[in-house]
């Protein structure tokens, strides 16, 4: 006859010592997950916030000065939004410690206290007073010479000279705002990539257009250009500050070209065969063209581009 052996003190320990292993995994997984998705939520509630102060913004015909003029809390700042029916609530960080926070300067919503992502086959979003060129890496953008381009005190810049940098784009038709200022000078200028692909993924031979923030063309102006094979061609859409009341000339207001702006272009389709681009600068109609689509089926772009010596300050990016 067998005796039944008992547990043993030492297997019992095992035991226990495998069940605190595997129950620290659990916590490990489930902590990362809670985290990263709070970290997707902050950034698309961030995103949403802009959109609907931009929308909030064109209700109220605000071209100039602070949007929420007369409001000194963040709160009220919301509650202006709640109350015109473009926020359903107020809407509250989820990451530990962080908060939306009204930059007055930038006219924008920020995220103070915790990390922004990038949400997977939707918007993109990144302010660079928190995020690095490091995680713009990470989701995939690209330079001929990632080098021309370093992070500083709040916003990412280039060093002067012909520098770009590619951001892929994760939508069709979009909106790309961006808030960017100039350096002092007289010439130079900054642009902002659309409808861009690189051929045979090379980041040196991108195709389509950049906007261009143009302090040194003609007294000043905005302009289209198409570029093919990395080289850019004649411009097929031009605002000359001479001739518009729009904005002013570099002799009239030098000032106005070294401001910090908010470029937004929103791309949308006329046909299966065109697409159209409209511009505004400051929440203020700009302009629109319309031109072949010839991204179907293509990985696009958008992204900044400096020339000269005059590098630009980018202070945030966002593609919804």
């Amino acid at each position: 006859m067998s005796k039944n052996k008992g547990v043993t003190i030492i297997e019992l320990l095992i035991v226990i010592v495998v069940m605190s292993i595997i129950a620290g995994f659990v916590i490990i997984n489930v902590t990362s997950i809670l985290t990263n998705t709070r970290i997707k939520v902050d950034t698309f509630n961030l995103g949403t916030l802009n959109s609907v102060t931009e929308d909030f913004a064109e209700y109220k015909n605000v071209t100039s000065g602070d949007i929420f003029v007369g409001s000194s809390t963040d709160y009220d700042r919301m509650m202006i939004l709640v109350d015109n029916g473009h926020l359903e609530r107020i809407v509250v960080a989820q990451q530990t410690d962080a908060s939306f926070v009204w930059d007055v300067d930038n006219q924008t919503w920020t995220l103070v206290g915790g990390e922004l992502g990038n949400l997977d086959g939707g918007s993109t979003n990144y302010i660079f007073s928190t995020s690095t060129l490091t995680n713009v890496l990470d989701d995939g953008a690209v330079s001929p010479k990632i080098s021309m381009w370093i992070d500083n005190d709040g916003y990412l810049t280039n060093k002067g000279g012909e520098s770009r940098l590619f951001i892929p784009v994760l939508l069709n038709t979009y909106t790309i705002t961006v808030s960017a200022a100039l350096s002092d000078g007289s010439n130079g200028g900054y642009g902002i990539f659309f409808d861009t692909y690189l051929q045979n993924d090379d980041e040196d031979r991108d195709t389509g257009y950049a906007l261009q923030f143009d302090r040194g063309y003609d007294s000043g102006s905005l302009i289209v250009r198409p570029r093919t094979n990395g080289s850019e061609g004649s411009p097929v859409w031009t605002l000359k500050a001479k001739n518009s009341d729009l904005f002013p000339t570099t002799s009239e207001d030098a000032s106005w070209w070294t401001d910090t702006h908010q470029i937004k272009i929103v791309i949308t389709n006329v046909s299966e065969t065109t697409r159209k681009a409209s511009f505004y600068v400051d929440n203020v109609y700009f302009g629109e063209m319309t031109y072949n689509n010839v991204i179907s089926d293509k990985d696009i772009y958008t992204g900044f581009r400096g020339w000269g010596s005059y590098p630009t300050k980018f202070y945030s990016i966002s593609v919804n």
